[in-house]
């Protein structure tokens, strides 16, 4: 099963899970590039909450309701706040 959650402006997540229960996911606009050694720790973190949200959809969380797009904003905000 495929989901597409949209976030901020373009970017976005997208999941996909398969009935053995592994899955993948990708994602679009959450990265930064810079040299600044913080923004490698920045994206560690966005690395960690991607590993989680995959994690909660393969073990049959429902990740496509507006709450759950809500709560990996406010995750995402957390995070930009942090680094």
């Amino acid at each position: 099963m495929k989901t597409r959650i949209d976030l901020i402006g373009t970017s976005y997540i997208e999941i996909e899970t398969f009935h053995t229960g592994e899955g993948q996911i990708l994602s679009e606009g959450l990265r930064v590039g810079d040299d600044y050694y913080k923004m490698d720790e920045y994206n560690v973190a966005i690395d960690g909450m991607e590993s989680l949200i995959l994690g909660l959809a393969c073990a049959g969380v429902d990740v496509s309701t507006p709450q759950f797009r809500d709560g990996i904003i406010s995750a995402l905000d957390a995070i930009a706040n942090n680094y």
